[in-house]
């Protein structure tokens, strides 16, 4: 398996971290899991050899993916320890070293941006939650925050039942 199938790709405006890489962009081209027709809620989705059930998770649920991954990520860039960030990630975000995730979100770390405050705040999702094809959870949003907009998009994997971390994006956004 290629090195670079897992290389973080640090933005100078977006921290991105999926499980490819891509010249440039906002979770675009190659940096985003493969673009496949979306499944909503109740849909079923084709994984290899088998059709699984996988519907899109209630408004609560994603609230708790959001919170928790935001958590992880504030967590790790106060500590400068990215291995609990990595570890509850999908088997191939674990792929990545801690290391690797440091350098991606050092510059976000850098801007000394306290992700805390948007953990009681209700995101707004700015696309439908949607599972692609590969059964891929994408979720993308902001938290109503001032002066500095906290945006995000984040993609889950299903490994044995539970919701896991795949790709993460974060990104401020000046508000006036």
């Amino acid at each position: 398996m290629c090195p670079w199938r897992h290389v973080i790709v640090a933005l100078a405006a977006a921290i991105v971290v999926w499980p490819a890489v891509s010249g440039s962009g906002f979770a675009q081209d190659t940096l985003a899991p493969e673009k496949k027709p979306g499944a909503t809620a109740g849909s079923t989705v084709q994984l290899g050899a088998s059709t699984l059930p996988i519907a899109v998770p209630t408004a609560e649920v994603l609230l708790i993916l959001v919170r928790n991954s935001i958590a992880a990520l504030n967590q790790a860039n106060f500590t400068g320890n990215y291995t609990v960030l990595r570890d509850l990630g999908s088997p191939s975000l674990q792929k990545t070293s801690a290391a690797e995730l440091g350098i991606a979100f050092a510059n976000l770390r850098q801007q000394g941006v306290d992700l805390s405050p948007v953990l009681i705040l209700t995101p707004a999702l700015t696309e439908q939650p949607a599972i692609a094809a590969d059964g891929a959870l994408r979720l993308a949003g902001h938290f109503p925050t001032r002066p500095l907009q906290i945006n995000f998009v984040m993609t889950f994997q299903p490994v044995d039942g539970i919701w896991r971390l795949h790709g993460l994006s974060v990104n401020t956004a000046q508000v006036q």
